[in-house]
C-alpha cells in the first residue's frame, strides 16, 4: 500500500491551529457519526480530557485519514505529563517544518527529545520530515518506543523493533483485523492513543477492560431452513459507552421453543447463526456473564396449510363498504411461510371480489403472494342478510405451474363473510365550498346526507333532519331554520341547500342537521370580504385527483382567480387561460399535455413522473400552479433491461443474472410484486446447453419483486462460439411476445491492469524493517513486482496480451522484462495464468511510480499503475554534486575558464542517494582525473586535495576551478586508512 498524501490545509482543518489550548478538557462529549464505531469508547474518553477532538457540525469522522504531523501532536499531548515534553518554540530541524507551519511547535520539541529516530522512520535533521504523510503503524511506534526510553519508562524492547516491541505489549488491541494493519484513521488513531494513556497511567502496562454492563443481540427473526444469518452483539459499560470484544469473548446458547429442538440451529465461531431445520428457537448472547435479552427466530417448513382471515368480521350491505381478506401460507406448525412467493386463485360466491381492474367478480386468478401473504378486497353488496363464502385454493410457487400440496391434497381455506343489515347512526353536512363571499350577499351550497355504521349514505328510508343557521348567514328562504326528508333509497341520497351571506359580516356561518336517534353533523363556511382579483388558483376537481394512470382520461384541475389573500372572486374581465406542464425547470411538450376548457384543464398523459401544471390568464394575474403524479398503468408487457439486448460472456465466467421489468403500454415501469413470468432459453449455436434459474429444461418461471424486477440466474458453457436466446413467453399465465436478449460465449477480455510493488530481499547493511513492506523500500533492495489482468468479472484473463512496462527512475536494473528503443521502457507477455513478475533495484529517493500498459487491446486504453516509496539507504560512500545533480560520466560538470562553480560533496547510499553520515567522519580524497582543475573551501582559498564529512553532516560545500572551460567528471573517493 502507499503512501497516503494530504494536503496542509487539511491537516490544519483535523489539528486546528493546534494551540495546547485546543486540547483543554472539554467535560461531557458527544459525536453525530461513531455511534456503534469501534473506536466509540475511547473517541469519548480521550475527548472527554481533552486529548482529541471533533469537529465544528458535530461529527468526528472516525474513518478520516491521519498525518504523521497530527499524530505526533496529540501524542504529545497523551504523554505530556509522562514525558515532561510538551509543545513549545524550538529551532528548526527539517526543512518542510518552518517556524510558520501548525506543527512547528510540536516537531521541534519532539526532536529536541529524541523522539525522532532517523532510520525508524526515514527521516533526517536538515532533510524532510514529511508531515503530510499518512501515519503508519510503525511511525506510532517509533514515537512511542523513543519517548518511553527517554522518559525512563521503558529500558528495553529485548532487542525487537519498535513496531515488533509495540505490537507485542497490545500497542494496536483494539483495532479490528477488518481496518487498515499498516496505517491509521482517526478511530483507530484513538484506539492507539488511549493504549498509550493506559500505558502511561499504569506504570507500563495497557489495560483497556472496561466491564461489560449490557448487552445486545440483533438479527434476522424470520429465516429459511438451511441458510446462514450474521449475528450482532453490541456491549456496553454502564455509562452506555461500547465495549470493544472480540468474537473469542461472547458464547451463544440456542434454545427450542415448545415442542421445537434445538438441534437444527447453531451458532458458529464468527457469530453466524445456522438454521437447518424448521422450528422456533431462542438465542441469546453471553460477554462477561452478562447475556442478552432473547432472540427470537422463525425458520417456517414447507407450506402445509392456508388460513383465510378479514380485517372486519363482517360487512355493511350497503353495496359500498369494503374489506381486506388475507390468505396466509403457514406450515404444519402454524408459524408463516415467510419466504414463500408465488400465486394463490380467490373465488367468491356472491361475485364480489375486486380484480385487478377495479370490477367485481367471482374468480380471482394469478393473485401475488409475497412472503407467505396474498390480499384481495372484497365489496359489500345491497342485500342484507346473504353471506359470502370465500375460498382460497391453487396455490403455485415461483417457478413452477404445479399446484402445492400437503398429504397428496392441494392446499385450501374457506371464510364466510356476513352482510349485515344498514343501520342509519349519523347525518353529515358537506359544503361545496369552504367561503362565501358578503360584498353583496352571496349563496353557498351543501349537501345533507344520512349516513350507515360504515360511513356509507344509506340505501332506504327517509330521515326527518333539522337544519339550523347560526352566525353570519341565514338559510335562502330567508329562515334560520328549516326541516326536509333526507334519502330516497339510492346511493349518495341527500338533501341539497344553501345559505346567504349577509352584506358586509364577516364571520363563521355554521350549518347543523340533527335527528332523534342520529349523531348529528354540521360544517362551517366562512363569510368573508373579497378583493380585486390578483391571482389564479389550481386544483384539483373534487371529482378527479391530482395523481392518475398513463393512458387514462388524466385529471381534471379547477381554475379560480383569488384576491391578494386567497379568497376566491370573480373575474369580471371574463380572461382566457393558457396551460403548460412542467417537470422541474423543463417544459414539457410531449408525452403528457394540458387542455384548457373554460375554467377547467384536462391533463392527461402516457408518461409516468411527477410533473407541475401552471396556468397564466390573459389578464396578467399571478400564474397558479399544482402538482400531479401520472402513474403507470397496469402491467401490459415484460422488457429486458440487463442485458437489454445482447451481452458477450467469457467462457471464464460464464454465469449473469438476466434481468427483466414490468411494464404498462406505454413503456412506464410497473411497480407489481408477486406477478409470475415465464422465461425459455432457446440454443442458436453450439451443442451445450445453458440453465436458466438453475434449470436445464429450457423454461423457468419467476414472479416479480416490490419494484416489478424479474431477476433470474443465467450459466452458459465453456464453449467459445455457443449462443442462446431468452425470451419471455407469459406474464401472469397471459402468452406476450417481447423483444428477446442473445448471449454468446466468447474468449476472454482484460478490463482492468494490476500493478504491485514489494521490498523482497535487503541488503545486509540495510534497515531489516523495509523487508516485504508494499509501501517503501531502501534503496539498494530488491523490488519485486507483480503485474496481472482481469476480466470484467474480476477473473484471472490468460490471454497472451503484451504489456507495454514503463519504470520511474527511482527503480533500476530490471530482471524479467524486454527492453526497448525507449530508455526506461520495457515489455512483458502475460503467461496462461493471466499473472507475471519481474525484478527491479531500488534507486533514486523519492516516489516511484510504475505503469503498465496493455498492448494487445486494439483502440481501447487499458493502464494500471503501483508505487511505492523509496526511501535512502546508509551511507556507502560520497559523491560530488552540482546545482544540476550528482556529477558522473552521464552529468559532467560544465565550467567556464578560472570561474570557480560551487560544489558540495554528500554522503550518499549505494544509489547514490543522498543521506547523513553515520558515527565516523568520512575523509575524501578529490580528483579531476588530472585535467588540471583545483578544488577549495572558498572561491579565492587554498587548493585543496581532500576534505572530511563529519559525522552526523548531510553535506560540505567546496569549489571547483580549472583554467581551461570544458566538462569535467569528478569524484571524491574515500582515502585509505593509515
Amino acid at each position: 500500500m502507499k503512501r497516503m498524501l494530504t494536503s496542509l490545509a487539511a491537516a490544519a482543518l483535523v489539528v486546528g491551529a493546534i494551540a495546547p489550548a485546543a486540547f483543554a478538557a472539554s467535560g461531557a462529549v458527544s459525536y453525530t457519526d461513531i455511534n456503534g464505531n469501534f473506536a466509540e469508547q475511547d473517541i469519548i474518553a480521550l475527548s472527554q480530557q481533552g486529548y482529541i477532538h471533533g469537529y465544528s457540525d458535530g461529527q468526528f469522522r472516525p474513518n478520516q485519514l491521519v498525518t504523521r504531523g497530527q499524530f505526533l501532536a496529540y501524542f504529545m499531548n497523551v504523554v505530556e505529563a509522562a514525558t515532561g515534553v510538551k509543545p513549545g518554540a524550538h529551532k528548526q530541524y527539517f526543512s518542510d517544518i518552518p517556524p510558520k507551519n501548525w506543527d512547528y511547535n510540536y516537531v521541534g520539541p519532539a526532536e529536541a527529545a529524541g523522539w525522532i529516530v532517523p532510520n525508524w522512520i526515514g527521516v533526517k535533521v536538515g532533510g524532510a520530515f514529511n508531515e503530510n504523510y499518512q501515519a503508519s503503524w510503525g511511525d506510532a511506534a517509533s514515537f512511542f518506543v523513543a519517548a518511553m526510553e527517554k522518559a525512563g519508562k521503558l529500558t528495553s524492547t529485548g532487542g525487537a523493533a519498535p513496531l515488533a516491541y509495540a505490537k507485542s505489549i497490545g500497542l494496536f488491541q483494539g483495532i479490528p483485523s477488518s481496518q487498515n494493519q499498516i496505517y491509521l484513521n482517526r478511530a483507530s488513531a484513538a484506539v492507539v492513543l488511549y493504549n498509550i494513556l493506559s500505558y502511561v497511567k499504569n506504570g507500563g502496562s495497557i489495560t483497556q477492560t472496561p466491564t461489560v454492563a449490557s448487552v445486545t443481540l440483533s438479527g434476522g427473526t424470520s429465516l429459511a431452513s438451511n441458510t446462514a444469518e450474521q449475528l450482532t452483539v453490541v456491549a456496553k459499560d454502564a455509562s452506555g459507552n461500547i465495549v470493544n470484544v472480540n468474537s473469542s469473548q461472547i458464547s451463544y446458547n440456542v434454545s427450542g421453543s415448545g415442542a421445537t429442538s434445538s438441534s437444527g440451529a447453531f451458532v458458529s465461531s464468527n457469530g453466524q447463526l445456522v438454521v437447518t431445520a424448521p422450528g422456533t428457537y431462542i438465542i441469546t448472547a453471553t460477554v462477561d456473564n452478562v447475556s442478552s435479552a432473547a432472540l427470537e427466530v422463525v425458520v417456517p417448513g414447507a407450506p402445509a396449510a392456508l388460513k383465510l382471515s378479514a380485517a372486519t368480521p363482517s360487512l355493511v350491505a350497503d353495496g359500498a363498504s369494503t374489506d381486506t381478506i388475507t390468505a396466509a401460507v403457514v406450515d404444519a406448525n402454524g408459524n408463516p411461510v415467510t419466504n414463500f412467493n408465488g400465486t394463490i386463485e380467490f373465488k367468491d360466491t356472491n361475485g364480489q371480489l375486486v380484480n385487478a381492474n377495479g370490477a367485481p367478480s367471482n374468480d380471482v386468478t394469478g393473485v401475488p403472494v409475497t412472503n407467505g401473504v396474498a390480499t384481495i378486497q372484497v365489496k359489500a353488496t345491497a342485500t342484507p342478510g346473504t353471506t359470502d363464502a370465500i375460498t382460497a385454493d391453487n396455490l403455485v410457487q415461483s417457478g413452477t405451474t404445479t399446484p402445492v400440496t400437503n398429504n397428496g391434497g392441494a392446499l385450501s381455506a374457506n371464510l364466510t363473510m356476513a352482510q349485515t343489515q344498514q343501520v342509519a347512526t349519523s347525518i353529515s353536512v358537506t359544503p361545496t365550498a369552504p367561503t362565501v363571499e358578503n360584498n353583496t350577499p352571496s349563496t353557498a351550497a351543501f349537501t345533507v346526507q344520512v349516513l350507515d355504521q360504515a360511513g356509507v349514505p344509506m340505501l332506504s328510508n327517509a330521515y326527518l333532519v333539522n337544519l339550523t343557521v347560526t352566525g353570519v348567514g341565514q338559510l335562502s328562504s330567508t329562515t334560520q331554520s328549516s326541516t326536509a326528508y333526507v334519502g330516497n333509497g339510492s346511493v349518495n341520497a341527500g338533501v341539497t341547500g344553501s345559505v346567504t351571506s349577509e352584506q358586509g359580516a364577516s364571520g363563521a356561518i355554521v350549518i347543523t342537521a340533527t335527528s332523534p336517534g342520529l349523531t348529528s353533523g354540521s360544517a362551517t363556511i366562512q363569510s368573508i370580504v373579497v378583493g380585486s382579483p390578483a391571482a389564479i388558483k389550481v386544483a384539483a376537481d373534487k371529482n378527479s385527483s391530482s395523481v392518475f394512470a398513463a393512458g387514462s382520461s388524466g385529471g381534471v384541475f379547477d381554475i379560480t382567480t383569488v384576491d391578494s389573500n386567497g379568497n376566491t372572486v370573480t373575474d369580471t374581465s371574463n380572461p382566457t387561460f393558457t396551460a403548460a406542464v412542467w417537470q422541474g425547470n423543463t417544459q414539457i411538450t410531449s408525452g403528457v399535455t394540458a387542455a384548457v376548457t373554460g375554467s377547467q384543464v384536462v391533463v392527461s398523459g402516457t408518461a409516468a413522473g411527477n410533473y407541475t401544471l401552471k396556468v397564466a390568464s390573459s389578464d396578467n394575474l399571478a400564474a397558479g400552479a399544482v402538482n400531479f403524479q401520472v402513474t403507470a398503468g397496469s402491467a401490459a408487457k415484460v422488457v429486458f433491461i440487463s442485458p437489454s439486448a445482447s451481452v458477450d460472456l467469457p467462457i471464464q465466467n460464464d454465469a449473469m443474472n438476466i434481468q427483466a421489468e414490468l411494464q404498462d403500454a406505454y413503456g412506464n415501469a410497473v411497480n407489481t410484486a408477486g406477478l409470475p413470468v415465464t422465461f425459455s432459453v432457446a440454443e442458436r449455436s453450439g451443442q451445450d446447453a445453458a440453465t436458466l434459474g438453475g434449470s436445464s429444461s429450457g423454461q423457468y418461471t419467476a414472479v416479480t419483486g416490490a419494484n416489478g424486477v424479474i431477476s433470474v440466474p443465467f450459466v452458459g458453457s465453456h464453449m467459445v462460439g455457443d449462443a442462446w436466446t431468452i425470451s419471455v413467453t407469459q406474464v401472469n399465465g397471459i402468452s406476450t411476445t417481447v423483444a428477446p436478449v442473445y448471449v454468446k460465449m466468447v474468449a476472454q477480455v482484460p478490463t482492468q491492469i494490476h500493478v504491485g510493488l514489494q521490498d523482497t530481499a535487503s541488503l545486509a547493511s540495510n534497515n531489516p524493517n523495509y523487508l516485504h513492506s508494499t509501501g517503501y523500500a531502501q534503496a539498494g533492495d530488491t523490488v519485486t513486482v507483480t503485474l496481472s489482468a482481469t476480466d470484467a468479472f474480476g477473473n484471472a484473463s490468460p490471454n497472451g496480451d503484451v504489456l507495454q512496462v514503463t519504470l520511474p527512475a527511482g527503480l533500476g536494473n530490471p530482471v524479467g522484462l524486454t527492453a526497448t528503443t525507449t530508455p526506461g521502457v520495457y515489455t512483458v507477455t502475460l503467461p496462461s495464468s493471466g499473472q507475471t513478475t519481474f525484478t527491479a533495484t531500488a534507486a533514486a529517493e523519492g516516489y516511484a511510480t510504475v505503469q503498465v500498459t496493455d498492448l494487445s487491446v486494439g483502440s481501447t486504453t487499458l493502464t494500471g499503475t503501483g508505487s511505492m516509496d523509496i526511501v535512502p539507504g546508509p551511507a556507502v560512500g560520497a559523491a560530488l554534486f552540482s546545482s544540476a545533480g550528482i556529477i558522473n560520466a552521464t552529468n559532467p560538470l560544465v565550467v567556464q575558464a578560472n570561474t570557480p562553480i560551487l560544489l558540495w560533496v554528500k554522503p550518499v547510499d549505494i544509489e547514490g542517494n543522498p543521506v547523513v553520515q553515520g558515527q565516523q567522519p568520512l575523509s575524501l580524497n578529490l580528483s579531476d582525473g588530472g585535467k588540471g582543475g583545483a578544488f577549495r573551501l572558498t572561491q579565492d582559498g587554498a587548493n585543496i586535495t581532500s576534505i572530511q564529512v563529519p559525522a552526523g553532516a548531510s553535506e560540505m560545500m567546496l569549489y571547483y576551478v580549472n583554467g581551461t572551460a570544458g566538462s569535467y567528471v569528478l569524484t571524491a573517493q574515500a582515502a585509505p586508512l593509515t
